[in-house]
C-alpha cells in the first residue's frame, strides 16, 4: 500500500513525541567503515575551485538534498578493532566476502552521537540481507535511526567471472550510484516508505540496474514529506542541488546528470512563474 503524506505525517509526529524531552537532533552522520581503495581516498573534485574529497562530496550532496539539516562525516571505524559481531560469508557465485546487513542495525545506533538525527554507514565490502538472499545495496532501520550501504561491486544477478571486475576508478556511474543510494537510504531514516505514486528516487527496485535507472529526485508526494522534516524553501534547495550537479557534470559528464539538470531547470522555470 502506498504511503500517503497523511500516513507518513501521523507516524512522524508520533515518533517526535518520544523525543520531546531530548536534545534537538539536526545532524546526519556518515560513518565510513573499514578500508577503502587508494583511488577512493585520493579522489578530488573541484567545487568552486576548492578541492573536495570523496566523503566530502557525499556529505555536501546530502547537505543540499536535505537542505536545512547539517551533515558530518565521522572518523573511519575498523570493524575488527572495534570487535563488532558482524556475520560474514563468501558468496558461492562471486566468491567475494559479504557482511550481514542486519548485524549493523543496533551497532550503528549505539555510536550515534547525542545530537544525531540518524547515522548511515558506508562500506566497500558487499552486504547480504539473509542466508537465502544474494545481495543488498543498502538497508535502513527507521526505528534505530541507522542504515548502511555498500558499493555493490558483485551483484550476483549480473556477475560474470570472465568479465566482472572490482571498481577501480571514481567515474560518473559510481558517483551517480552513490548519490542515489545515500539519499534513498537516508529518506527511509526519515520514515519515507517506497514510493508507488510516480517515478521517484524512493521507488523500490529489485536490482542495482533497476535502482540506477530511477530518477535522482523525489516526486511531489515524497518531497512534501521531506520538506516537513527539513523546512526548506523548494527553490533554494533546487538551486543548491543544481549548482553542485553542474560542477559534477562539468568534471564527470554523463547523460544522467545532463537529464537531471534539464529537469531541474524546467522545475525552477515553473516555480519562478508562480
Amino acid at each position: 500500500m502506498a504511503q500517503t503524506y497523511i500516513q507518513w505525517k501521523s507516524a512522524y509526529d508520533l515518533g517526535k513525541l518520544y523525543q520531546i524531552c531530548q536534545r534537538e537532533r539536526r545532524i546526519i552522520y556518515i560513518q565510513p567503515l573499514d578500508d577503502f581503495p587508494d583511488f577512493i581516498l585520493d579522489f578530488k573534485l573541484s567545487f568552486h575551485s576548492a578541492p573536495t574529497d570523496f566523503f566530502s562530496l557525499l556529505s555536501h550532496y546530502c547537505r543540499v538534498f536535505f537542505c536545512g539539516i547539517d551533515v558530518e562525516v565521522l572518523p573511519k571505524i575498523d570493524i575488527c578493532k572495534k570487535e563488532w559481531n558482524i556475520k560474514k560469508r563468501h558468496h558461492p557465485t562471486t566468491n567475494k566476502e559479504q557482511l550481514l546487513v542486519t548485524d549493523f542495525e543496533t551497532t550503528l545506533q549505539s555510536i550515534l552521537p547525542v545530537n544525531g538525527l540518524c547515522i548511515l554507514g558506508i562500506i566497500w565490502t558487499d552486504l547480504y540481507p539473509s542466508e537465502d538472499l544474494n545481495f543488498v545495496l543498502g538497508q535502513a532501520f527507521f526505528n534505530h535511526k541507522s542504515g548502511i550501504f555498500c558499493f555493490g561491486r558483485f551483484e550476483p544477478k549480473t556477475f560474470d567471472e570472465a568479465t566482472s571486475r572490482d571498481i577501480s576508478v571514481v567515474d560518473a556511474n559510481l558517483i551517480w550510484k552513490l548519490l542515489k543510494v545515500i539519499c534513498h537510504e537516508t529518506c527511509h531514516l526519515f520514515g519515507l516508505s517506497h514510493c508507488e505514486f510516480f517515478s521517484c528516487l524512493m521507488n523500490a527496485s529489485s536490482s542495482v540496474v533497476e535502482a540506477l535507472s530511477q530518477p535522482l529526485f523525489l516526486c511531489p508526494v515524497c518531497l512534501h514529506k521531506l520538506q516537513e522534516v527539513c523546512q526548506f524553501n523548494i527553490c533554494t534547495r533546487y538551486l543548491e542541488i543544481q549548482d553542485l550537479l553542474k560542477e559534477i557534470h562539468s568534471q564527470f559528464p554523463h547523460e544522467r546528470f545532463s537529464q537531471s539538470l534539464s529537469w531541474l531547470e524546467k522545475c525552477l522555470e515553473f516555480l519562478n512563474e508562480k
